[in-house]
């Protein structure tokens, strides 16, 4: 009898927690769902295959280049700095086609393959509406209160991955993605702000990009932004100088 009603009390206690932790997933899910809503609906997002976005690209040390980000969804991604194609000797960019992934540097690093998580970055990037995937692509999303140094009050959705922290912070008004803050396992945190919304294609996108990593900071402006053209496989494969 005593085993029994030890046993009943244990699976209370597990259900218990179970719910407890199903709890901060269903608000983080209710909140991207705002997001969702923010940039245009589901109908809309669901159909973005490719986003091609053209603008001023600034290192913030004085080089301003012309660029060029073609993404073709889940996985492809290129972005051309300057106005020599990535393939030609004095090209410069990124890539990835799914499988492996580059990056080709016009301060004389030259072509070198990415890997582990900087591989791992560029494919995530290819997706246009990354936050609004987080429900099946995040194996562990809560919510989180803001804290310094994130700023001001307002909701931060948490993505838990095998290799490092996202931290994705909302506008409590608007429901629209202002700041991503990602930290790796070794403690290195990218932030990313998302700012300048503006209609393309009917949905609402951040038309700047400040990136911030340690000792730098990198700004895409776009001119323009268009979905679901025509992207050839040919701008993502690799480069052979």
């Amino acid at each position: 009898m005593r085993y029994a009603i030890w046993m009943l009390a244990t699976l209370c206690l597990d259900a218990q927690t179970s719910h407890t932790a199903a709890q901060p997933r269903a608000a983080a899910e209710a909140l991207l769902v705002k997001y969702v809503n923010a940039v245009g609906g589901t109908a809309a997002v669901s159909v973005v295959t490719s986003r091609v976005t053209r603008g001023t690209f600034d290192n913030g040390r004085g080089l301003v280049e012309p660029f060029v980000t073609w993404v073709k969804t889940p996985d492809k991604l290129a972005t051309q700095i300057g106005g020599k194609a990535i393939a030609d000797a004095a090209g410069s960019g990124r890539a990835t086609d799914g499988r492996i992934g580059w990056d080709k540097n016009f301060v004389g690093t030259g072509l070198r393959d990415l890997t582990g998580n900087e591989l791992v970055d560029v494919k995530r990037a290819a997706d246009p509406f990354r936050a609004v995937h987080l429900v099946t692509t995040c194996p562990s999303l809560a919510m989180e209160d803001r804290v310094e140094p994130l700023g001001a009050a307002g909701p931060i959705v948490r993505c838990d991955r095998s290799d490092g922290t996202e931290r994705w912070s909302l506008n409590p008004a608007s429901g629209l993605v202002e700041r991503l803050d990602y930290t790796s396992r070794a403690g290195r945190t990218t932030t990313i702000y998302y700012d300048d919304y503006r209609r393309a294609d009917g949905l609402l996108t951040p038309f700047r990009e400040r990136i911030v990593v340690p000792g730098a900071t990198i700004t895409y402006t776009a001119a323009t932004i268009r979905y679901n053209e025509t992207v050839p496989d040919s701008v993502f494969s690799k480069p052979s100088h």
